[in-house]
């Protein structure tokens, strides 16, 4: 059987735990204060709301390079 000062601490423990969680459990504002102005529609003019074509060109690397290119392990792991 364990000691009273053992269980004590585990009973300790358990409602730190527990407090914790409680403590978290408090609903947080979500809402946009009332002052905040209304949501405008997007802008098309912005460049992020440009539809803008795909590059036709792709990359051509300048030099050969084998894919077995030994690399050193570095000495410093």
């Amino acid at each position: 059987m364990h000691s009273p000062r053992y269980l004590l601490g585990i009973m300790m423990m358990a409602l730190a735990v527990g407090g914790a969680l409680a403590a978290d459990t408090t609903p947080h504002a979500t809402a946009p204060p009332a002052s905040a102005p209304a949501a405008s529609p997007p802008d098309p003019e912005r460049p992020e709301y440009r539809a803008r074509a795909l590059p036709t060109d792709s990359f051509n690397p300048s030099e050969q390079m084998s894919e077995d290119y030994p690399v050193p392990f570095p000495a410093d792991i």
